[in-house]
């Protein structure tokens, strides 16, 4: 079944029942094929009638974003996040805006409560990587030109976790004893894992399978010097980037 074929059915549903909570599918959808004075229209006559419904109101939050209204679209998450806290599409949506907006403390407590809602969300954590505070106390290798971990810190915050993966494994090789360095790398292994099986449902070649169990035999509970194969994730971060 086409595109305009799920479109006309649904279309159909909601003029045969304007009551109908098939109004939030179709909404979406005409978002997402670039009709959006429609998907407006369509998603307020249905918020007239289930004026509560948690995820009609992220359709019309995203529906205000795409318009340029980001003020009023994250007010509007703000709201539902509020009375929905367990919708983790607002949630999601909300930290990446707070993010991108440097409010990173707001959307690091609200990643937290995230991941207690949906704990294998690839994408509430790779959002967790984004809205860390810096590192302190590490570096970089001797005689290092710039701050290594603000660098990858810097990585992982605009997304890039690929690139971030492989500063850190740096990182990693001049602060072998620091927990906190293996832990970072465990969970941007995580991560890029989660992400590339969301981005390879489409497309293979962005698959990583096995990344999180090859680096955590790699790393955890490793109290000496780099072992051999810890190398491994800067080439999986490589193949992954340049894929």
């Amino acid at each position: 079944m086409d595109r305009t074929t799920d479109l006309a059915q649904l279309r159909k549903r909601v003029k045969d029942d304007p009551r109908s909570l098939a109004f939030v599918p179709l909404a979406d959808a005409l978002r997402r094929a670039g009709h959006r004075a429609e998907a407006m229209s369509v998603i307020r006559n249905g918020l007239r009638h289930h004026p509560d419904h948690a995820t009609a109101r992220v359709v019309l939050a995203r529906l205000h974003l795409e318009a340029g209204n980001r003020g009023l679209a994250v007010a509007m998450l703000e709201e539902v996040v509020l009375s929905a806290p367990e919708n983790a599409a607002a949630g999601s949506l909300l930290a990446e805006l707070l993010v991108e907006d440097g409010r990173i403390r707001e959307a690091a407590a609200l990643i937290d409560r995230l991941r207690i809602v949906a704990p294998h969300d690839p994408v509430i954590q790779a959002l967790s990587l984004r809205a860390r505070p810096p590192t302190k106390a590490l570096h970089g290798a001797p005689g290092d030109p710039f701050d290594r971990v603000a660098w990858a810190d810097g990585l992982a915050a605009r997304g890039d976790l690929p690139r971030a993966t492989r500063a850190w494994q740096r990182i990693y090789n001049a602060n072998a004893q620091d927990s906190r360095v293996r832990d970072r790398l465990i969970e941007l292994s995580r991560a890029l894992e989660g992400l590339g099986e969301v981005a390879g449902a489409g497309s293979s070649r962005h698959r990583l399978p096995g990344v999180g169990d090859a680096v955590r035999a790699c790393l955890e509970d490793h109290d000496g010097p780099a072992p051999p194969g810890a190398g491994a994730l800067a080439v999986w971060a490589r193949q992954y980037w340049s894929a």
